[in-house]
């Protein structure tokens, strides 16, 4: 880490010094932590004191022998070691340390003013620790990511309406360096049993083929915004293949895809001040299938088979209201409130829930999350800052089978924080 951090500030101090144009960026925020999680199935409350810590860096620089061409690195670096919950593969499991590095690279290419191509690549590592007895930086759900994405950026006017439209790819290669099933560690008469999850260590390695078109645009002369946007990803995975109907694993390889579209409809009344609703529309389509031995080895009178068992389809609702106080409060810089309000619905396809005792019910899995949020940002100076953020969430599901994964829960996290910004 402190390799590619030198590496960044050398590209600044090179970039600078040949550059007619130079515009640098960095936020830096750190604050201390307090979450509530109950504990799940009869255990103990988990409630715990910690702290996170981000950091953002970029510049903008062209030379004078290109100074239509934009050389754009990033770095940002986010760290968390406060109790929190994560999703793996539509599964939710509790983390109690989390950290994220990413470096990116390229260029921005300005044809005109209204017509520019950017292209980036980028390498990212995230580690999850799960457990407080696992290592950290070798924990089973720690995955890399390298890529690039290119975009096209046109901007044009239609009748009154400015309207900006990106269209995109995006490339993603990631890998879990550390995972591999609890089935590979069994003795060899077990695993050979047919039964799902792989019995290979690369099951989770996948790539990604994105496609999107984003269209951002201003109604006339007002305050008000709309952007909206259109992906497809398509998934396949690396090694893992699908499981059919007697456990055992067929020649097909698993391949995942995402529809996603998204309605965003800002306004601002100041430039501190505004709402904003938004709405997201997720729909998954995969051809994994999955078989439920209901932990017995021998029985197979009860095993379960649900065919594309990872389909659904997700609604998420979104609002935040921005307001600037009238007041000054202990500075020169009045406080921002930013109230937030989110609403999640996932609808499986065909995974039907389960009761406590690890039953099936007749209907299938439907989870209802919800979050209330409430940001407090201060300037002390221009780029000193303080904030208090204070979130709860609730998550409910008529999955009631919590050995795997956690579905039924509260969570509130507190966070006062400060940082700077040039």
């Amino acid at each position: 880490m402190v390799r590619c951090l030198s590496i960044f500030l050398l590209c600044i101090l090179v970039s600078n010094i040949y550059s007619s144009e130079f515009i640098p960026a960095l936020d830096m925020n750190t604050g201390g932590t307090y979450s509530y999680l109950p504990g799940q199935s009869g255990s103990a409350q988990d409630n715990s004191f910690g702290y996170e810590a981000d950091v953002a860096g970029s510049f903008m620089a062209n030379t004078d022998f290109l100074p239509f061409i934009w050389f754009i690195p990033t770095f940002t670096f986010n760290y968390s070691n406060t109790a929190q919950p994560l999703n793996i593969d539509d599964e939710r499991f509790l983390f109690s340390q989390w950290m994220d590095i990413y470096l990116s690279g390229g260029i921005n290419w300005q044809f005109n003013d209204n017509w520019e191509i950017r292209l980036r690549g980028f390498y990212r590592k995230d580690f999850s620790q799960q457990t407080k007895d696992e290592q950290f930086s070798k924990g089973l759900y720690d995955y890399i990511d390298a890529g690039f994405y290119t975009e096209n950026v046109n901007k044009f006017q239609y009748y009154y309406i400015p309207i900006e439209t990106t269209i995109g790819f995006k490339y993603i290669d990631r890998k879990f360096p550390n995972y591999k099933t609890l089935l590979t560690e069994l003795p060899s008469e077990v695993s050979e049993y047919k039964e799902s999850p792989n019995t290979y260590t690369k099951e989770k390695d996948n790539l990604t083929y994105r496609f999107y078109i984003d269209n951002n645009l201003q109604w006339g002369e007002s305050n008000w915004f709309t952007k909206l946007s259109f992906s497809y990803d398509y998934i396949p995975y690396m090694e893992q293949k699908v499981i059919d109907i007697d456990g055992s694993l067929s020649d097909a390889r698993r391949i995942d895809r995402y529809i996603t579209l998204s309605l965003t409809v800002p306004y601002y009344a100041t430039e501190m001040s505004g709402i904003e609703l938004g709405y997201d529309f997720i729909n998954k389509i995969t051809n994994q299938n999955y078989l439920d031995t209901m932990d017995t080895s021998n029985d197979f009178s009860d095993d379960k088979y649900i065919e594309n068992y990872y389909n659904y389809y997700e609604h998420l609702i979104n609002f935040a209201l921005n307001y600037e106080l009238p007041y000054k409060l202990l500075s020169d810089y009045k406080p921002v409130a930013i109230i937030g309000l989110s609403l999640d619905i996932i609808q499986y396809g065909t995974r039907l829930a389960k009761n406590k005792e690890g039953k099936y019910k007749s209907e299938k899995q439907q989870d209802h999350n919800y979050t209330l949020s409430l940001d407090i940002k201060q300037n002390i100076m221009e780029f000193w800052n303080y904030y208090i953020t204070v979130a709860y969430t609730k998550y409910s599901s008529n999955m009631q089978w919590e050995t795997f994964g956690i579905y039924n829960y509260s969570y509130l996290t507190v966070l006062l924080g400060t940082g700077v910004s040039f």
